[in-house]
């Protein structure tokens, strides 16, 4: 591993000169939030050199991560790394902007398994698709229009998990068209997604209209799904009876939205995962609703199979009355949870742990054959 602090003007020769021609993985970054943009402008004549050059520095290169602005015609070149499986372009600052050509380039990579891009095209996305034929893991980041617009103009026939991150809109149609995108692109392939949106105009709206186009995938297996700055998003049990029965393959699932609730999923919600997600084994919900009301003697026992399940706030629940009903409740539907490692990292005992702590009581006392007491 090579360390060196390079000063003006940037001259890498002299560290590249050090540099094994078996090197399997290069990370260059060049941190322009500290200089100015004179600086930044006196650096170009060092790194796209470097970056034309690499195939005959590093040419068993294998994964190449740049974080640095310049411009990305340089990229182009990328394609003689006949070993390169990831490659991750990153910077700070705006997106940088891709022209068509440069994302061409990068789908002749012939071996490359996984690209990450924070990036916007500058030419029109409705010519002939790019191929990406081996691509299995896709990160994108930007403005969603912009994605939309990178993501409508290449074919990952083999792509199984793709990453949104640090992406914003302004309305709930522009976040629509970008998974409108994903199904038509991806959907036979995409077995995971995490998908995070800010939207700026502070809207309210419901989440499944918000991801309507996801519950198409009806193969995924994991969806981490986080929906920021929406001020007020409503999620009730019948939304998430509709988002159970079209994923019904789904392993893992993790949501975060909002900032007020207008409607809340109950313990309802809970009892539609477990009647039809089979497979799932880890759940992390906002909220739940967890009302007297909810959580009666009538609630029907499932043999259902799920390890973790995290709620971050819990409505109601709160005199030890409530919270033992709540957790008599959640283990008749999911009976194998295993809450331990959730409470000894909580130890200030909100809701949930309190409720995890009753819970496993209840679990315990199952075990030997004897009651628990409210």
């Amino acid at each position: 591993m090579i360390f060196a602090t390079i000063c003006l003007p940037y001259n890498v020769d002299p560290i590249f000169a050090l540099v094994p021609k078996s090197l399997r993985h290069l990370d260059i970054t060049f941190n322009p939030i500290r200089v100015s943009n004179r600086t930044r402008v006196r650096s170009l004549p060092s790194l796209e050199p470097l970056v034309r050059g690499l195939h005959t520095v590093t040419p068993a290169v294998q994964r190449l991560r740049i974080n640095a602005y310049f411009e990305t015609s340089t990229i182009a070149t990328v394609q003689e790394l006949g070993n390169l499986q990831a490659f991750c372009l990153t910077c700070s600052g705006p997106a940088q902007i891709f022209e068509r050509s440069t994302l061409a380039a990068l789908s002749r990579v012939r071996n490359l398994i996984q690209l990450e891009l924070r990036v916007r095209l500058d030419d029109d996305p409705s010519g002939p698709l790019l191929t990406f034929p081996l691509l299995q893991h896709l990160i994108l980041r930007g403005h969603s229009s912009h994605l939309a617009d990178v993501l409508a103009a290449i074919s990952a026939p083999s792509l199984t998990k793709l990453v949104i991150s640090e992406a914003t809109c302004f309305s709930t149609t522009e976040c629509q068209e970008v998974l409108r995108v994903v199904v038509e692109r991806f959907g036979s392939s995409l077995r995971i997604m995490q998908f995070e949106m800010s939207l700026m105009n502070n809207g309210a709206d419901e989440v499944l209209n918000v991801i309507e186009p996801l519950l198409n995938l009806h193969d995924i297996q994991e969806v981490h799904l986080y929906l920021m700055f929406w001020k007020s998003l409503r999620f009730a049990d019948d939304d998430v009876r509709r988002l159970a029965q079209a994923w019904t393959r789904i392993r893992r699932l993790i949501m975060s939205y909002g900032t007020t609730f207008p409607a809340l999923p109950t313990f309802h919600a809970l009892e539609y995962f477990a009647r039809y997600c089979p497979d799932l084994t880890y759940v992390i919900l906002p909220v739940l609703d967890l009302s007297p009301c909810g959580c009666d003697a009538d609630v029907p026992s499932f043999d259902h199979g799920l390890k973790f399940l995290n709620v971050k706030r819990v409505a109601h629940a709160r005199a030890n009355e409530e919270i033992y009903a709540a957790a008599r409740s959640i283990h008749r539907v999911f009976r194998y949870l295993d809450p331990s490692t959730y409470i000894r990292r909580n130890a200030s005992r909100d809701h949930w742990s309190r409720i995890m702590v009753r819970y496993i009581e209840i679990q315990e006392d199952e075990s030997v054959g004897s009651t628990p007491k409210p």
